[in-house]
Order: C-alpha cells, then sequence, then structure tokens
C-alpha cells in the first residue's frame, strides 16, 4: 500500500520532515545525526546534549520492523525529557518511486515519530486509534472488500450470513458459553453508516473473507505492535460496538490483567461496571 506522505516531504510536519537534503534544513538548533543503530550511544549523546535538538535518522538503517522497533522505543525514553525534531534523510533514495516495503517502513517511521511525541499515554493512543482506523479504513475501501450491492455485501448476497442485507452491522448476544443470536441492528447504525469509530469492529473480519485468508489483526500493525501490550491488544481487537472513548479508558486502566489471566477470564471487555467506575 502506498501512504500519503507528501506532507512531510521538505516540510516539519509534526516536529518530522523528510528529505533528500538535510543541509537545507539546518538551522542554530544542535544536531545529533544517527548513522549507526548503536542505542545506548544514541542515548549518551542526547543526554549530554541541550533542549532544541534535530536528530537526523538515515533512512538506510532502517533494514527491518525489529531494527526500527528497536529505534522508536528507544527514543520514546528520553523523547519526554527534551524538544527534538527529527529529520529522515533518504540519501540517494527517490521518495517518489519507493516501492511498497520501504514506503510501509517509512510511514510506520514517521508516525512512530509522532506517536513519541506526545506527552501522555491518552495522547499516544488516541493517535494511533485514529491513524490505524484510517489504514483499515482505505484497506477496505481501496480493495472493496464488502462490495455494498443496493445494502447487500457479497457474502449476504452469497447466502452465508445468518441476515440477508446490512453487512455485518447487527447486534449479537451471546446464549451460554460459544452460541449466540442476532439481535437486530446494530445501535450504533444510522442511515448515513456508523455514528462511532470502534476499532474492534474495524478488525472484525467475516467467515466469507476468511475462508479467503483475508483477515486483519491488531498485532500485525506497527504502531499497536509496538506500543501496547498483549492484554491490550485483547481489547482492541474485540471490543465490538464500543466507542473510542470507551476504548481508550480501558486500554488506560490500571485493572487490566496479565495476558493470560486477561485471556482466561475475558476481563478484556469492557463491561457496564467500567462505564459506572469511571463515572
Amino acid at each position: 500500500m502506498k501512504f500519503d506522505l507528501n506532507s512531510y516531504y521538505n516540510n516539519f510536519n509534526n516536529n518530522v520532515l523528510i528529505t533528500n537534503n538535510i543541509n537545507q534544513h539546518i538551522n542554530n538548533s544542535t544536531i545529533i545525526n544517527i548513522n549507526t543503530i548503536c542505542f545506548n550511544s544514541i542515548i549518551k549523546k542526547i543526554k549530554n546534549m541541550p533542549n532544541n535538538i534535530i536528530v537526523i535518522i538515515n533512512f538506510e538503517l532502517i533494514t527491518t520492523y525489529k531494527v526500527l522497533r528497536k529505534l522508536i522505543i528507544n527514543l520514546d525514553k528520553i523523547n519526554k525529557m527534551y524538544s527534538i525534531k527529527y529529520i529522515i534523510n533518504l540519501g540517494k533514495q527517490n521518495f517518489n518511486k519507493l516501492n511498497d516495503e520501504l514506503n510501509n517502513l517509512l510511514f510506520n517511521l514517521v508516525h512512530g515519530l509522532i506517536t513519541i511525541s506526545f506527552n501522555t499515554k491518552k495522547e499516544k493512543y488516541e493517535y494511533i486509534y485514529d491513524i490505524v482506523c484510517d489504514y483499515l479504513d482505505n484497506e477496505f475501501a481501496k480493495n472493496n472488500l464488502c462490495d455494498f450491492k443496493e445494502g447487500k455485501c457479497i457474502a449476504n448476497r452469497n447466502g452465508e450470513t445468518m441476515h440477508k442485507d446490512n453487512g455485518c452491522c447487527y447486534n449479537v448476544k451471546y446464549v451460554g458459553h460459544l452460541d449466540f443470536k442476532v439481535c437486530g441492528y446494530c445501535t450504533k447504525l444510522s442511515e448515513k453508516g456508523c455514528t462511532i469509530k470502534c476499532i474492534s469492529c474495524k478488525f472484525f473480519t467475516c467467515k466469507y473473507y476468511k475462508k479467503q485468508g483475508i483477515s486483519f489483526e491488531p498485532k500485525s500493525i506497527f504502531l499497536i505492535n509496538t506500543f501496547f501490550n498483549k492484554s491490550q491488544i485483547l481489547v482492541l481487537k474485540y471490543n465490538i460496538y464500543r466507542t473510542k472513548e470507551e476504548i481508550i479508558n480501558k486500554l488506560l486502566s490500571d485493572k487490566l490483567l496479565p495476558y493470560f489471566l486477561s485471556l482466561a477470564t475475558k476481563s478484556y471487555y469492557i463491561k457496564e461496571s467500567d462505564e459506572v467506575e469511571k463515572n
């Protein structure tokens, strides 16, 4: 997928800039040039510098997502203590001719750097939530995955759903441990479409597409895999019909259990008691 990064090319946007010519963007700020992935050395350099720092990241060093994740996590440790701007030096890479793999790496580098610029977890989580929702919306729209025609998705038309129209936007009520029944249209649905921005609904993939090997997993998204733990990923995946505010509050809860306990007790689900406690 080609992500639109034009607003960052030769222009500081959210303290991040992409360029092939670093000299024209350097001012009187203190410059730290990351030319090796030696994180202890990088952190030591920045800690010994005054404020108003420009960190130059040579893009050719970002060869894998593992390297990128290490870089973002380590920069996050010190970013909150300093005023830092980031310049991503593409070197000889042509910005307009990056292949999909490099474009994806660059996209995640940019938005990883923006994420660590926020001061609070809540701000970080809200930013990632919006970026991922936009990504999923774009994937479904670009590939016409639901293929709606006259209010019916392709699974509706092929008779592979428990209802005849409106895709998967139905309330589901669980009966017993495994069985469930459909209880009419989702209450968050209006004539103009969904009235909330539910990331769990956007991750949902029906059986029709799962049979074809098409699905979206939170843990496969770089920003989610970098900034959220396994219990939080369960929250992001399974809380359908819930609002952004409800999901963010659950992610921030200090009562979220460790992964295996959360999995065993299903405590990752948002319950009415969560709302009562919050109020």
